[in-house]
This record gives structure tokens, C-alpha cells and sequence, in this order.
């Protein structure tokens, strides 16, 4: 349904088992509620559902993908299966004896390729603090593999826009910014940071260790320290709901106001400035 408020009609997800055909999922609502320029942010968390419609919007050529080298790259389907369910009643304890879980289907893209283990990788890849720590699918020992099945039958979008080009403008920014250097250096003490298991044991040092790191986390204050990068305004509609009670306007005022300094929202609001 996500994937239909922006393109006329067609499959936008396969599933399949194993041993058996796949199962074209697909939008049968022409309408479409928004056909202007488009982009999607994704990172190395965003995973299954996220994918599913990132990768659609991909290979149609609906959307520009922005983020992290690839997203998280879960493309499994599971049931939960109350095991109390599998013996006589007597034999059920107090205690129930729990659930398993069962992987009993892969999600694959329209064009073929599953999003399991791979992921999405995005037209327009941006700094990212965590890209150099291994938490993906792709990490887990125990995870299925890549593979492919046959496309599903869909008719691309005509771009109005070079994504060559937007890459190319987007990268002179991101050269340009110090937040996003920052960023890149980030990336790398995290990377330290997250292989680092040898700690000293004499109070003192540890101690000594610890501040040194504070001190330099310090200056990746610097990343948001601008307000005012975005501008931003509630929609006219949404005015009653929010200006209804004080909560909601608190929590609405927060958000906005993370929304101001957010330089990823930034970067690609200019994109979605020059696809037009």
C-alpha cells in the first residue's frame, strides 16, 4: 500500500518458499497520491519492510535512495509456532513450554534479487558514523545467503533527473561540509571504540582512559550545532491535532526543532531540489 501511493500500478514484492513458485505481491490501485520528486533515507538499521519498499522505489526508478553503504539486509519471512500447541493438554505444565521460530519464505525485489543479506545499497551513499561496525545480516554466521529468481514484470519510471549528476553535486557539498567530516572521522573512533577489549585494570588508568575519550567525543558536538540547517513548518492540517494539548505541542516543538539540525535532512532536501 506504501509502495502504491507513488506508482500507478504493478508487483512491488515477491515472496517465495522453498521448493515452490514465488508469490508476486503487487498494486492494483492506480491512483497515485504524490508523483514529484522523490527521495528515500535509509541506514544500516533499516531492514525488512523498509527495504522491501526502498528497493521497489529503486527499481522503478521512482525514488532516489540516500544513506549508508547498504541497509541492514534482513529478507526473511517468519511464523511463530506456540510449541504448547504440539502436546496433549495434561502434558503442558504451569510453565509453557514457549515458542519457535521458522524461517519459511525469502522476500526478493521485483527485479529479481533477494533483499536477505545484501540489502539495498543506495543510489547516493552518505557518511555514516556506524557504516564501519559489523551489525548487519551480513555479520550473523548462521545467516542465509544471496541468491536470485526470475524478475517480475514491471515497466520503469522515466527519471527527470540525472542521479550521476545529484551524486556528483552531493559529494561536492559533503566535501565541503565539516559536519559531514567530522562524521567520517566519527566513523573511525567507533570502529576503534568497538574493537578496543584490552582495559586496563589500576583505577587510575582506566580512569585516565575514559576522560581521554570524552575529550574526544567532544568534538562531534560540533555535527549538530547549527539550528537552523532545514526549514521547517507543520502542515496547516495538522495544526488542530497538535495545538490540542500541551504534550503535543512539547513533543511536536522537539521534534521540529531536531528536525532544524539535522544535516542528513539537509543534504537530501537539496537533492530532491534539484531532481525537479
Amino acid at each position: 500500500k506504501m509502495g502504491g501511493l507513488f506508482i500507478k500500478t504493478g508487483p512491488l514484492v515477491q515472496v517465495k518458499p522453498r521448493g515452490t513458485k514465488s508469490n508476486v505481491l503487487n498494486d492494483y490501485d492506480p491512483a497515485v497520491v504524490y508523483d514529484g520528486p522523490l527521495a528515500v533515507m535509509v541506514n544500516e538499521n533499516s531492514a525488512s519492510a523498509s527495504e522491501i519498499i526502498a528497493a521497489a522505489l529503486q527499481d522503478y526508478h521512482r525514488a532516489v535512495i540516500v544513506g549508508s553503504n547498504t541497509t541492514y539486509g534482513k529478507g526473511t519471512v517468519q511464523n511463530f509456532y506456540n510449541l504448547d500447541d504440539f502436546v496433549q493438554p495434561e502434558q503442558v505444565k504451569e510453565e509453557s513450554l514457549g515458542s519457535i521460530k521458522i524461517t519459511i519464505q525469502k522476500y526478493y525485489r521485483i527485479n529479481g534479487g533477494t533483499t536477505q543479506l545484501k540489502g539495498v545499497t543506495p543510489d547516493i551513499i552518505l557518511p555514516d558514523p556506524y557504516s564501519l561496525i559489523a551489525d548487519r545480516e551480513q555479520d550473523d554466521p548462521n545467516a542465509l545467503g544471496w541468491d536470485e529468481i526470475p524478475a517480475a514484470q514491471y515497466e520503469t519510471v522515466k527519471a527527470a533527473y540525472s542521479i550521476a549528476t545529484l551524486k556528483s553535486k552531493s559529494e561536492k557539498r559533503v566535501s565541503a561540509s565539516s559536519s559531514f567530516q567530522l562524521i567520517k572521522q566519527e566513523s573511525q573512533d567507533l570502529k576503534v571504540r568497538t574493537d578496543f577489549s584490552l582495559y586496563p585494570l589500576n583505577f587510575n588508568k582506566f580512569s585516565a582512559l575514559q576522560k581521554e575519550w570524552d575529550i574526544n567525543e567532544k568534538k562531534y558536538e560540533a555535527i549538530s550545532a547549527d539550528s537552523n540547517l532545514v526549514n521547517i513548518i507543520n502542515l496547516a492540517v495538522d495544526l488542530p491535532k497538535i495545538n490540542s494539548d500541551s504534550t503535543a505541542i512539547a513533543r511536536n516543538n522537539q521534534f521540529i526543532k531536531n528536525l532544524k539540525k539535522d544535516i542528513y535532512l539537509n543534504e537530501v532536501s537539496q537533492m530532491v531540489v534539484e531532481m525537479k
